[in-house]
């Protein structure tokens, strides 16, 4: 039987019980850049860590 469809539930955002605060994910985004002093690889490593809280 072929597969007709598949769904992704993309960051859980389709998980009924799940809630995203949307505004402390953009703060702590926003924070691992802001007054950056260090090199763009430093930046990009605190975005995937402050991504993954």
């Amino acid at each position: 039987m072929p597969i007709d469809a598949v769904i992704f539930d993309w960051g859980g955002t389709l998980t009924a019980w799940h809630d995203i605060d949307f505004h402390a994910e953009s703060l702590a985004l926003a924070q691992a850049v802001v007054g950056a002093d260090h090199e763009a690889e430093v930046s990009q490593q605190l975005l995937h860590a402050a991504g993954n809280t």
